[in-house]
């Protein structure tokens, strides 16, 4: 199916989002801590929101350093 991984920051601003067609089971992202221009983000704390099929599955909290 259709998985979506967008990363927001805390204002709400989705500065990423990793759209893949996978097979179930458990699969890996790897976000380079750039926004959708290509540019670093900056330090802080992000939250990445994983759906699957139009169905979200799980919030996760992310510190970039």
């Amino acid at each position: 199916g259709t998985a979506t991984v967008e990363i927001f920051n805390t204002n709400g601003t989705r500065v990423k989002t990793f759209t893949a067609n996978l097979p179930a089971g458990i699969q890996s992202v790897e976000w380079n801590a750039t926004n959708k221009e290509g540019s670093i983000v900056a330090p802080g704390t992000y939250i990445a929101n994983i759906s699957a099929d139009g169905r979200l599955l799980r919030s996760c909290k992310l510190l970039k350093l």
